[in-house]
């Protein structure tokens, strides 16, 4: 597997899907949450981790993943991928938390599960404050607040790719997707 990976290190809820297909758009073999088998990328990283493998062992196909609980795992990705690239995607915490409780609402079967009840906002900035102090001295990560940057400008510069003539991906948006 090529050592220059992207992970997209967190948040779900935050454009991670839209993420994917930008990157797809530049021309990545990028990979959102299964895999073309329908496996979760995390079953893989837990599975290799277990194994003291590299965490994305099984998916050489790929060049770059999305939505695997990343947040988890940044520090070990970056010590097993050198010249790997890591982007954090950013949403305003209201809209963030509204999106999980929606989610939570329409997609989650057992709605008693414990970490459903999670202080979200608290978890969220505890856990971006843990990966922007690993990351303080690197040039290696690119924090994209979805609603609010100009996405293509910031993800193409990060890259060294030019910028494509389209719009920057939106997919799946609560209130679209629940209407369809």
């Amino acid at each position: 597997m090529s050592q220059n990976l992207i992970f997209n290190i967190a948040f779900w809820k935050s454009g991670t899907h839209s993420l994917n297909t930008a990157l797809n758009i530049l021309g990545y073999r990028s990979v959102h949450h299964v895999d073309s088998n329908n496996r979760r990328l995390s079953e893989y990283v837990e599975q290799n981790l277990a194994n003291k493998q590299l965490l994305f062992t099984g998916l050489e196909q790929y060049n770059a993943f999305c939505d695997f609980d990343g947040y988890l795992y940044y520090q070990q990705l970056y010590h097993q991928y050198p010249n790997s690239k890591f982007i954090v995607m950013l949403r305003n915490n209201q809209d963030w938390l509204n999106s999980i409780e929606t989610h939570k609402n329409n997609f989650v079967y057992n709605k008693d599960l414990p970490y459903l009840n999670t202080d979200w906002a608290k978890w969220k900035q505890q856990t971006l404050d843990e990966i922007q102090h690993f990351f303080a001295d690197k040039q290696c990560v690119l924090y994209i607040d979805i609603d609010q940057d100009n996405c293509w400008q910031k993800l193409c510069d990060f890259l060294n790719k030019p910028i494509p003539d389209v719009d920057f991906p939106h997919n799946f948006k609560s209130k679209e997707f629940l209407t369809n």
